[in-house]
């Protein structure tokens, strides 16, 4: 090797261009490369510089690189100097981009060929929007949140995908360690493509990619009903940092919901029927929040529920072909799901869908997004008189709205479990009239919020005659 700075040899080479001097990042390289030398001259002053060569150029060169194909992408360019102006080292979620890449490019899959195009385009700018109109008080405050933020949600979403996928048709009781890990994981970063691949048999992770593909799709194709994405991301930054809640189970079973949807659909870009989907989604979302989804068995018992339910992207439709007044049906298995929960489903699509009464619709809307009953409003339908469609009249709506502003007067974000015991006080001893616990040691508590509520609350007691 020349005895003088491996920048003056190549700058004396005949290929090398004068104007390069003028660009910065190039004259940044050669400076590194001339310390790198004064690094390796200062460590060992007499190297043997053939088998060096030998061993840098060789298959077993201990030096490796990630390679991003950043082809169709707009303005390459631009793109190219923002990240070499960063000076940072690529993110996990980077290199897992390039990962995922590499395996679509190798197995030459059927995934749609704007894949690549989306996943550094329209899904970032959708994600970053969403944290930025979610977080922060200031332009600057909302924009060092998505720098920080952004890559770590994009890399959580995807995990959950995959894993949600996973999940199918798997017994709970008989996982990998890997697998268990990925289940129960709060830093999905540590796991490479090739541990997922594991998980998937007879290749099926080709479907893990079309779930990122579809779900991603019909997600970028909601900023314009924020209502839906806050149900969907619980998102939140405050001392402690950022969080998501996606890795809650029943975040995780609406996710899945959502991807069976996507993929029953096929939706791309911009082509979602919001209308249609966000009937869908109110079905769903009182559905899964109103069962039992708080460990790895009840999880796994949701998404296959969801999985193996053929009518779960034409839900509406199929709920409008059944008998509302019948108590007993339950149909899709969530776990621990109440079949009133149907019944009471299949009541008010068939209200919003089949009542002259427009008022209907916007009143049962407004019901259910009453934070502490989730959607379960089924007794107040009971008390104001309301048990199929015909019966809701005119005059029963108005009962229904004049009992649905008593309730939520007594359940206000201002009031407790003393409050309501001292209501019940004009009844004299009421614990005649509401269940104890199983040891009878007290009262009902109103678990404000807490979507555990099961039956020991105030939800239970009102779900009962």
């Amino acid at each position: 090797m020349p005895q003088k700075h491996p920048s003056k040899t190549i700058k004396d080479a005949g290929w090398y261009s004068s104007l390069w001097n003028l660009d910065p990042s190039i004259l940044s390289c050669l400076k590194v490369l001339d310390q790198i030398k004064a690094t390796f001259k200062s460590l060992c002053p007499t190297p043997d510089w053939n088998n060096l060569a030998n061993l840098l150029t060789n298959d077993g060169c201990p030096i490796t690189f990630m390679k991003l194909e950043i082809e169709g992408i707009d303005k390459p360019n631009e793109l190219y100097i923002k990240m070499n102006s960063r000076g940072k080292q690529l993110t996990a979620f980077e290199n897992f981009k390039t990962e995922i890449y590499g395996y679509i490019n190798e197995t030459q899959t059927q995934i749609p060929p704007t894949f690549k195009q989306n996943m550094d385009g329209e899904w970032l700018n959708f994600l970053w929007e969403l944290l930025s109109k979610n977080l922060g008080n200031t332009e600057s405050e909302k924009f060092e949140i998505c720098e920080k933020n952004t890559d770590i949600f994009y890399r959580e979403l995807l995990h959950w995908i995959i894993v949600n996928r996973a999940c199918c048709d798997k017994n709970p009781d008989n996982i990998t360690e890997t697998f268990k890990d990925m289940f129960y994981t709060e830093s999905p970063e540590i796991f490479y493509l090739s541990d997922y691949e594991k998980e998937f048999d007879n290749g099926n992770f080709i479907c893990a990619m079309s779930d990122i593909y579809y779900t991603m799709n019909l997600l970028s194709c909601l900023e314009e009903k924020p209502h839906i994405l806050t149900t969907i991301f619980e998102l939140r930054y405050d001392k402690d940092g950022f969080n998501s809640n996606i890795n809650q189970y029943m975040q995780r079973t609406l996710i899945f919901a959502i991807t069976n949807y996507a993929t029953a659909k096929k939706i791309e870009k911009g082509c979602l029927n919001t209308e249609d989907f966000s009937a869908w989604w109110r079905i769903i979302r009182n559905l899964v929040r109103n069962s039992q989804i708080d460990s790895l068995k009840t999880c796994f018992a949701a998404i296959n529920a969801i999985n193996k339910f053929h009518e779960i992207e034409n839900i509406v439709p199929y709920v409008l072909k059944l008998d509302e007044s019948d108590a007993s049906q339950k149909f899709i298995d969530l776990p621990a799901l109440n079949p009133l929960q149907c019944q009471e489903e299949i009541l008010k699509q068939k209200i919003i869908s089949d009542s002259h009464i427009e008022e209907w619709k916007n009143t049962i809307y407004s019901a259910e997004s009453h934070s502490y009953f989730n959607g379960e409003i089924f007794f107040v339908f009971k008390i104001s008189g309301i048990e199929n469609v015909e019966s809701a009249t005119q005059s029963n709506l108005a009962n229904f709205k004049d009992n649905w502003n008593k309730i939520t007067e007594i359940f206000d974000d201002s009031r407790n479990d003393i409050d309501i015991h001292r209501l019940l006080l004009i009844y004299g001893d009421y614990s005649k009239i509401i269940r104890f616990y199983s040891d009878d040691s007290q009262i009902l508590s109103y678990y404000y919020n807490d979507t555990k509520h099961h039956n020991n609350d105030w939800r239970g007691l009102l779900r009962e005659d």
